[in-house]
């Protein structure tokens, strides 16, 4: 009779393990070992992450308590094989999570950096855009305009300036008018 097939000495080798004999547990694992690490390649089709699962696997059992191993295998009459294909099994599957998550995560960073690397860009560029247009103005009118641009109202700039309301209305409307002729003047399309 073949030794895989031996259920007495496998079930002798099971109560040894229960009772802490770890050598017995290698004795059982050695004997499954090629069918388990081909059950956990199905899962993850990679050689390393195979043979990761399986010590993962053997590391897990071998640190369980003999208590539990007894509660198992004993009490509650697991069979052996089976859950230890189970432990391979969850082992399996937290390896493709954890690949999945890792996966998920890079391409949400990558595609975070991409949309912040473009609204910088972008913003830069208007930025810029907007400095530009604004350098015929002096430095008083150019804050007051961008104040106006970023939402704050007559009032607000009118109590930073310590000026009245009209005057800085006054001041706003000059401003859009030197803008608007320096514009009118460099603008490439007023040519066609």
């Amino acid at each position: 009779m073949n030794v895989s097939e031996d259920t007495d000495l496998i079930h002798e080798k099971v109560l040894q393990f229960c009772n802490g004999d770890h050598e017995a547990f290698a004795h059982l694992f050695r004997l499954w070992q090629t069918e388990f690490y081909f059950y956990a390649f199905h899962f993850v089709q990679n050689d390393m992450e195979s043979e990761d699962i399986l010590s993962d696997s053997f590391e897990k059992m071998l640190t369980s308590s003999i208590d539990y191993r007894k509660e198992k295998f004993q009490e509650e009459g697991h069979n052996f094989k089976g859950f230890l294909k189970t432990v391979i099994k969850n082992k399996a599957l937290d390896v493709l999570k954890s690949k999945k998550t890792r996966y998920r995560i890079l391409e949400h960073l990558k595609y975070f950096m991409e949309k912040t690397t473009l609204n910088e860009t972008l913003r830069t560029e208007q930025e810029l855009y907007v400095a530009q247009i604004l350098k015929p103005l002096d430095k008083r009118e150019r804050e007051m305009v961008v104040m106006r641009m970023q939402g704050f109202s007559i009032e607000e700039i009118s109590e930073k300036f310590f000026v009245s309301k009209k005057t800085v209305s006054n001041i706003i409307a000059s401003s859009k008018q030197k803008v608007r002729l320096v514009w009118d003047k460099n603008d490439p399309l007023s040519a066609i």
